[in-house]
């Protein structure tokens, strides 16, 4: 019997991690923030589901063991989020289930201010195999009567406070105390989930023009007997698309790990622990591998199609040097019309009926010009439109039309037929956060808002026509990489 309360506690100490810490420990968390705090589900403003494989105190036989999936999105109109989690822990007889649905609301009650409130409920099953268990006495009243498996609800809840770039949550992800008991005898202990309460603050300072963002992170953790830990990190990041990180987890470990996406959709992540506790000889580390997929993103095969956008500038600049030259003759012809006016008017011109008759003459011209500047005009309309079709079909968030009526300007001056966009933001306070970060830059930036699409749009200039745009839009993008993917949008009233 003592050989298996000794198992049991082994087995128990693998799955609190360190000082009966009993929510799960992950050294990635801030790929799905929401497990330690429901108030940041969805707050990344995309669809992500992630799979995690953690196998802790690599070296040991049946070391400790854990497989999870996560999945959160943003929901009405990022006003809210909604998620999900399970997971699975196993260590030598020792195993445990575990899963959770999160909902997220989101208020924006002040310019840069945001303040997100979540909840969270699940359950957990415990379990213990003692057919693995050796022992010396198999009719052991223990092994014949002990409880194999038990479950209990779980419930959490937390709030977070967000002012531009600096984070401040406080949680607590596990509110009930259960004792679950797995042995006969009256006086054994059994397994008691603990309250947890977490807190955790973070600060994103971005360099080169956003190029590199620098995010130092500090989490506390503690349960009601005032056992706690804190992990103290630094993720260094490229473009998105690469990064670094190190953690410190006081009394426990020091973790370092990197990750890069695969394309716009893929992520992978690796960490590694290194015990600094009484573990560090016994073990060689810890190991964590996450693989992440965002739905909703760009691929390669989206970005702007030049050659159409060419073609449909070489139309525009033809048809506008046909009307450019149909709106002088109607000009010129007027002037001679207001001319013959005056001097009939005048009297100038006795028996005005041939002047009169040139007069009518001349009025039919200009209404055969003004009607081959209509059909002209019609001529540019199809003509822009079926390309316009064209790179709509492949460029669905590049360039394309929006009606007038599905704008609502947010910041900035009231657009033109035209204007330059540089960043799309599910979430309307990181559109501001770009916004103000541009205009700190000198730029003259605004935000518009497509209640068709609900996206917010930062953009920069209002060319004058078209081809402008387009001049402006490809000599943005050769001179500044960080607008590497700006595109123009069209208001509709421009060829009305």
């Amino acid at each position: 019997m003592k050989k298996l309360f000794i198992i049991i506690a082994f087995a128990a100490a693998a799955f609190t991690g360190l000082q009966a810490q009993q929510i799960p420990l992950y050294s990635q968390y801030w790929y799905h923030p929401f497990l330690y705090n429901p108030a940041l589900t969805g707050a990344s403003g995309d669809a992500q589901l992630y799979f995690i494989y953690r196998r802790q105190w690599a070296g040991f036989n049946e070391a400790p063991e854990t497989r999870a999936m996560t999945f959160d999105m943003p929901v009405m109109s990022n006003k809210a989020g909604f998620g999900g989690y399970v997971y699975n822990d196993q260590s030598s007889i020792f195993r445990r289930w575990g899963g959770s649905f999160t909902y997220a609301y989101h208020i924006n009650f002040a310019e840069n201010h945001r303040l997100s409130m979540g909840l969270s409920a699940g359950g957990q099953a415990i379990s213990i195999n003692y057919d693995d268990v050796f022992v010396i006495d198999p009719t052991d009243e223990v092994i014949i009567n002990g409880i194999r498996r038990n479950s209990y609800f779980e419930a959490g809840f937390g709030i977070n406070y967000q002012f531009k770039d600096w984070t401040l949550g406080l949680s607590a992800p596990s509110i009930f105390g259960t004792d679950l008991k797995f042995l006969s005898q009256s006086g054994v202990p059994g397994y008691e989930s603990q309250r947890h309460y977490v807190a955790q603050t973070a600060y994103k300072i971005r360099l080169a023009q956003d190029k590199f963002t620098i995010q130092p992170t500090v989490m506390f953790r503690t349960t009601e007997a005032f056992n706690f830990q804190i992990d103290g990190g630094v993720s260094f990041m490229y473009k998105d698309w690469i990064w670094l990180n190190g953690m410190y987890r006081y009394d426990y470990a020091a973790s370092v790990g990197g990750g890069f996406k695969v394309h716009d959709m893929i992520t992978v992540g690796y960490s590694y622990d290194l015990p600094i506790n009484n573990l560090n000889g016994y073990t060689t580390g810890s190991h964590e591998i996450l693989l992440g997929i965002t739905f909703g993103k760009k691929k390669k095969g989206d970005e702007l199609n030049e050659e159409l956008v060419d073609k449909l500038a070489e139309v525009t600049a033809k048809n506008d040097s046909l009307l450019s030259e149909l709106l002088g003759k109607v000009d010129s012809l007027g002037g001679e019309v207001d001319s013959l006016k005056n001097l009939l008017e005048n009297g100038e011109f006795e028996g005005g009926g041939a002047d009169q008759d040139q007069l009518d003459s001349l009025n039919q011209r200009i209404q055969n010009l003004e009607d081959q500047l209509q059909s002209k005009l019609d001529s540019l309309q199809n003509q822009v439109n079926k390309t316009v079709d064209k790179v709509n079909d492949q460029n669905e968030e590049r360039t394309r039309i929006v009606d007038e009526d599905d704008l609502e300007y947010k910041r900035g001056a009231t657009l033109g037929n035209y204007f330059m966009v540089v960043g799309s933001f599910r979430i309307e306070q990181n559109s501001y956060n770009f916004q103000e970060q541009l205009t700190r830059e000198n730029f003259k930036a605004g935000v518009v808002y497509d209640k068709k699409r609900k996206w917010y749009y930062v953009y920069l200039s209002q060319p004058d026509n078209w081809e402008k745009g387009l001049e402006q839009l490809f000599k943005l993008r050769e001179e500044n990489e960080r607008f590497h993917d700006a595109w123009i949008h069209i208001m509709e009233k421009s060829f009305k």
